[in-house]
């Protein structure tokens, strides 16, 4: 993933390991701050938590804007701001940001715990079978056939942010998608839906 364009004009993503031992600090806005305290699990709160920090990092280095300069909005369970798009993602042990001037949604799934959760051929069947659309139905051989597909639906849907997710009901066509492996170090599966996702950049965030 790589572009020589306006580094505005196209998307950034940002993927990063979750530390070991993470310290909480406050963080801006307000609002978030408070989603993260009332979050009870400790995990999912390092979750939430890690993922507004790398999008701080995002802000800075796409737009070198920092998070008191935007204006957020939470609705309906969906973070906007107006000064640009974005899009996060968690999973594991692991967080992903995608910034943009336009339209945005990113997934991230540990590819691992995906493997072992549908190890079993028919228990894949099963899966597949939800979240795919019949023509879709026959590239499905082994869990990564089916978590790409996933990732891809989940990126589609975020970019469109709001309804309700039903991947059955999502070509994964039906918008442009780039999906990539990403070891941090355990892999990980990454799927961007955006207008131009094959001219992105990938910054992995190891610190």
């Amino acid at each position: 993933m790589n572009r020589t364009s306006d580094p505005t004009s196209c998307p950034d993503v940002y993927v990063a390991p979750i530390p070991a031992d993470v310290t909480l600090t406050p963080v801006l806005p307000p609002e978030r701050q408070r989603l993260i305290e009332q979050t009870r699990n400790r995990s999912a709160k390092i979750r939430r938590y890690w993922v507004w920090k790398l999008l701080e990092r995002a802000a800075g280095q796409s737009f070198s804007l920092s998070l008191s300069d935007l204006s957020f909005r939470y609705r309906d369970g969906v973070w906007t701001c107006r000064e640009f798009c974005f899009s996060l993602s968690h999973s594991q042990n692991a967080v992903a940001v995608a910034v943009s001037r336009s339209p945005v949604g990113v997934d991230l799934e540990h590819a691992g715990a995906f493997a072992v959760r549908f190890s079993d051929p028919e228990r894949l069947r099963q899966a597949a079978r939800r979240i795919c659309t019949e023509q879709e139905l026959p590239q499905i051989r082994e869990p990564d056939d089916l978590l790409a597909l996933w990732t891809k639906k989940e990126s589609i849907f975020k970019r469109q942010s709001g309804g309700t997710f039903s991947p059955g009901r999502i070509p994964a066509d039906s918008f442009p998608t780039i999906t990539r492996a990403v070891e941090l170090p355990e892999r990980y599966l990454l799927s961007l839906c955006a207008d131009m996702p094959g001219q992105c950049r990938l910054f992995v965030v190891k610190e």
